[in-house]
């Protein structure tokens, strides 16, 4: 049990530092793709614009919990049914993980164009 513990816990410390690592590096190459555009848009303005969109991981994260929450379900109640519809779980995943994406960079997008037209200080 202890064991069980120490490796949640090294395991959410390591995603955790991952995800610092993870949003640096975004918030670096944003600030640096609109330097390179000509915009002002200094790192502590990204970060908060990056910030902001971390919102936006909550629905797909809920939306994917619900998922296999569900197919958890159908294993331990009806485990033959589970059975016969593994191979749609693993595609509705799939289609999940790319919808997720989609949805996430066009977030990411409008958020990053609202800030280049808000910092570009012309029309």
């Amino acid at each position: 049990m202890l064991a069980a513990m120490m490796v949640i816990a090294i395991f959410t410390l390591l995603t955790y530092l991952l995800l610092v690592l993870t949003t640096s590096l975004a918030i670096r190459l944003t600030a640096w793709e609109a330097a390179y555009r000509g915009l002002r848009l200094p790192k502590s303005v990204v970060a908060r614009s990056i910030q902001y969109h971390a919102a936006h991981y909550l629905p797909v994260a809920l939306f994917t919990f619900f998922t296999i929450v569900g197919y958890q379900q159908l294993i331990q109640f009806r485990p033959m049914l589970a059975f016969k519809w593994a191979m749609y779980y693993l595609y509705v995943l799939c289609g999940e993980v790319i919808l997720a994406a989609a949805y996430l960079f066009l977030t990411y997008w409008t958020g990053m164009k609202n800030l280049m037209y808000a910092n570009s200080g012309g029309d």
